[in-house]
């Protein structure tokens, strides 16, 4: 519906609405997904975040939540016990969860377990969603509680009928990588939520869902960004070099700040400027200018975005950043740099599979990044990308810490054993990237950036000296 109002016949300007130009928005909340998710990041379960992210995308007309919310409980009350807590805190905990959807408006539906392994709410999820998607066509935007990949098809079906899929997850970590790449935009629980948890009331019973003995929330400093953070600023102002690089080729002219994290978002789902501890675009532009990465010319809203071109002198002027140095690995690997972490994550679970593979002669190189990654997702939690995954062990093969067998396929080793100890793995990995930035990119060497790239903290530039001394590459003194 369209309407309007003009104020006066000679007035100057008309003030209008359009009531359709405002994109609303259908969420479904798989409740029993969203208590598990909530219980193992230590969050209160609780919506009102979420709903208030969602706000700032359209007008919230729907709101469903599907499941077992006794069960739910149950489940995760045993995980802290032995015993189940008592029925006097395991029933606060489900009135606490049913009035909170109260609160926020939502109808849930009731759906019990047929037996204690199976219920139905999954499907009766997916099926009110694309009746909705179906009955409903001026809704375009459905936002999905839950980190389940299984409802990867869902999301795909809403695509074809033109609908933006937002995906609402518990973390970055936790998040599998198929459910990241069928979401238009993702926002995890962890960055929504921000609420503090409040002490144990006088029976011990924490108001996250009445669980005894649950953990506060950590306080983080915004003034001063946590390594995660500096990570994302890094991977953020690259994707920011990437899409004024595609606008480039394609002969367009650097478009408007809304449409530039358009671009960004359709890259990168999970893009969110406060993630990275940004308060607004305009401090992302301004972090990748003094990275060295973009200029900025102009002024107001006449502000023109333009690669960086400096010249040598100028670089050694304005030393070489750490996003430069990541910029550079992530397109030499064609992947994002595993964290320090997960690359020590990746090191334990391989030694483990090539060591159960030594019986069957060994392994392709490409089956054991496959059984990494499945082993990580599955037992730790820990979702990395396959691609990751494998071109980290490929490193590693390249560096000479595995015993191999030639294949007829390109690229794809079999690996029969070990030359180097598992703790000395990540160090052939950085040394090797180290060789690729300062001898094939030309790069000048700063060992305290490097540690921050490597090692997400300064702490290891000692180390970082040692690496470039062994391998005879110059570095920064200073």
């Amino acid at each position: 519906m369209r309407g309007g109002v003009c104020i006066g016949q000679d007035m100057a300007v008309t003030y209008f609405f359009i009531m359709d130009t405002i994109e609303q928005i259908a969420v479904f909340v798989d409740i029993e997904n969203l208590i598990g998710f909530c219980d193992e990041l230590n969050l209160p379960i609780e919506l009102t975040d979420v709903i208030e992210k969602l706000k700032e995308e359209g007008r919230i007309v729907v709101r469903r939540s599907f499941g077992d919310i006794p069960h739910a409980i149950r489940g995760i009350t045993k995980s802290h016990n032995s015993d189940y807590v008592g029925e006097r805190a395991a029933s606060s905990a489900e009135i606490s969860v049913r009035r909170m959807l109260r609160d926020n408006l939502f109808l849930h539906e009731d759906i019990p377990y047929k037996n204690k392994y199976k219920n139905s709410a999954d499907m009766r999820l997916a099926v009110e969603v694309l009746y909705t998607a179906f009955t409903l066509p001026n809704i375009s935007k459905f936002a999905i509680v839950s980190g389940d990949s299984d409802y990867v098809p869902l999301f795909l079906k809403l695509k074809e009928q033109n609908k933006t899929v937002i995906g609402i997850t518990g973390s970055n970590r936790g998040t599998a990588e198929m459910y990241r790449r069928a979401c238009d935009s993702l926002f995890y629980f962890t960055d929504i939520s921000q609420a503090a948890m409040a002490p144990l009331d006088d029976d011990g019973v924490s108001p996250k869902l009445g669980i005894e003995g649950a953990e506060p929330l950590r306080d983080t400093n915004e003034d001063h960004p946590t390594a995660e953070q500096q990570t994302l600023r890094d991977e953020y102002a690259g994707l920011l070099v990437r899409v004024i690089q595609s606008n480039n080729q394609s002969g367009k002219a650097t478009p408007l700040q809304g449409q530039l994290q358009l671009q960004m978002r359709q890259l990168q789902a999970d893009f969110n400027l406060e993630r990275a501890g940004f308060a607004s675009f305009v401090d992302l532009v301004a972090y990748a200018d003094k990275e060295n990465l973009v200029k900025v010319s102009g002024e107001g809203a006449d502000v023109h975005l333009v690669l960086s071109n400096r010249s040598i002198a100028d670089e050694q002027e304005q030393a070489i950043s750490t996003a430069q140095y990541r910029m550079y690995l992530q397109e030499h690997l064609k992947c994002q740099l595993p964290t320090f972490e997960f690359r020590q994550q990746i090191c334990e679970q391989a030694w483990n599979q090539i060591k159960f593979s030594d019986e069957d002669g060994g392994i392709l190189l490409s089956d054991l990044s496959r059984d990494v990654a499945d082993e990580l997702a599955s037992n730790k939690g820990i979702n990395i990308p396959q691609a990751s995954v494998f071109k980290y062990l490929y490193s590693l093969y390249l560096a000479r810490c595995f015993s191999y067998e030639e294949t007829d396929r390109q690229f794809n080793p079999k690996i029969v054993g070990f030359r180097a100890q598992k703790e000395e793995w990540d160090e052939h990995f950085v040394g090797l990237q180290l060789r690729s930035l300062a001898r094939d990119a030309g790069f000048e060497m700063y060992p305290q950036k490097l540690s921050r790239l490597f090692y997400e903290s300064d702490e290891r530039s000692m180390h970082i000296k040692r690496l470039l001394d062994l391998l005879t590459i110059k570095y920064e003194r200073a």
